[in-house]
């Protein structure tokens, strides 16, 4: 059965013999569409989850902003992480300003884990505050290697204001 629309990773080389004259040339195709459909169904994924997901690369450098990021922070990427908490209106959850060197992301990007910290978005960019619970940690390749920071935020707020609703109660 012919395929339509195949992607291929295609690799081609010399063929040599032993003089080292090319006596023809050798030439893989590999079908990788459905690689891409995965990547394809990833990519929506992220973009379609309640849950703000940010990565940064080694330098702080945002490589990923998913669309719940921008609805929670009110903007999108803001470059330098020097910027970060004023840009996105980031404070404790004690309400005190968070200093650069503190924000969960720019601590993973020091190689800490974060679990669980609550953070309080204060950004005029947005109807009200919210309470997110932040996640963070280094991000490494499956080599081995460190390429960045990861960080998930899930919005907490109604669930926050709840709990003291029935506390209060």
């Amino acid at each position: 059965e012919m395929k339509k629309n195949v992607l291929l990773s295609v690799f081609a080389a010399p063929f040599d013999n032993s003089t080292t004259e090319a006596e023809g040339a050798l030439c893989l195709f590999y079908d990788i569409t459905g690689e891409q459909e995965m990547k394809a169904l990833f990519e929506n994924v992220l973009e379609n989850i309640e849950i703000a997901v940010t990565l940064v690369d080694s330098s702080g450098e945002m490589l990923l902003f998913n669309a719940a990021a921008r609805r929670m922070l009110g903007v999108g990427p803001i470059d330098g992480q020097d910027h970060w908490s004023e840009g996105y209106g980031i404070y404790q959850f004690n309400g005190s300003p968070y200093s650069p060197d503190d924000l969960p992301l720019v601590r993973a990007l020091k190689g800490e884990y974060i679990h669980d910290e609550l953070l309080r978005i204060y950004n005029p960019e947005i109807d009200k505050q919210l309470i997110l619970s932040v996640t963070a940690a280094p991000f490494v390749n499956p080599a081995g290697n460190f390429k960045g920071a990861l960080c998930f935020g899930h919005d907490i707020t109604d669930t926050t204001e709840a709990q003291k609703q029935v506390i209060s109660s």
